[in-house]
């Protein structure tokens, strides 16, 4: 009897344990990485169809979304990027490193519609910035900021890329512009990046203006 009792004990205090803990139930986080993270989209749009009919704004069901990201266990924090309507940026702990990212949704769709993601590195004081136009990809959802060949470049020499006009569908031109930020060796480093064959030849100079804060998407 009292080892029915212990037993009984064990399973609630496990039951009990196991409701605070983060859940994975769609397997979420199977694909929540830097080469697959896009794979995680179809599970965004269906949570997202879930709620088109429970919540009256979208504000409530981004806040929601927000909720549904820190639920999984390999979801360290996701809020609202107060810049950009459509966007949520989540830190995600891959292998013991904690990345971000900025998931991108519709701008013109309602409900709206997750797109894509791109990576968000750390900001650089830089020198000099310059726009590159990426070729059309096979794949819609494709993100230079996801590409490991563009990552290591990026990492080589530390500077930044970022989509120009986040938030609207890959088909639509304005997707394919990209703004990289550098601090030094701005020929070799743009000769790099046009190296790859990704981008197209065709680059566009941005003269920098004194004291005027460049924005960050």
């Amino acid at each position: 009897m009292k080892l029915n009792q212990i037993i009984m004990s064990l399973i609630f205090v496990a039951s009990f344990c196991s409701c605070n803990k983060k859940e994975d139930k769609d397997n979420f986080c199977l694909y929540a990485n830097t080469l697959s993270i896009n794979e995680t989209i179809p599970f965004v749009n269906e949570f997202i169809a879930g709620l088109s009919n429970d919540l009256d704004s979208e504000q409530q069901q981004l806040q929601a979304l927000i909720e549904w990201f820190k639920s999984k266990p390999c979801i360290i924090e996701a809020n609202h990027n107060r810049n950009e309507s459509y966007s949520i940026n989540i830190w995600l702990d891959e292998d013991g490193i904690t990345k971000e990212f900025r998931i991108y949704f519709h701008a013109r769709k309602i409900p709206f519609e997750a797109l894509y993601y791109q990576q968000i590195f750390a900001k650089i004081d830089n020198n000099w910035i310059a726009r590159l136009m990426l070729k059309p990809h096979a794949n819609e959802k494709y993100s230079a900021t996801l590409d490991p060949e563009i990552i290591s470049l990026i990492n080589k020499h530390r500077v930044d890329l970022r989509m120009s006009a986040p938030g609207y569908p890959a088909t639509e031109k304005i997707s394919l512009l990209y703004t990289l930020y550098g601090k030094d060796n701005m020929e070799n480093v743009i000769n790099d990046f046009l190296a790859t064959g990704k981008f197209e030849d065709d680059v566009e100079y941005v003269p920098m203006v004194p004291d005027v804060p460049i924005p960050i998407w």
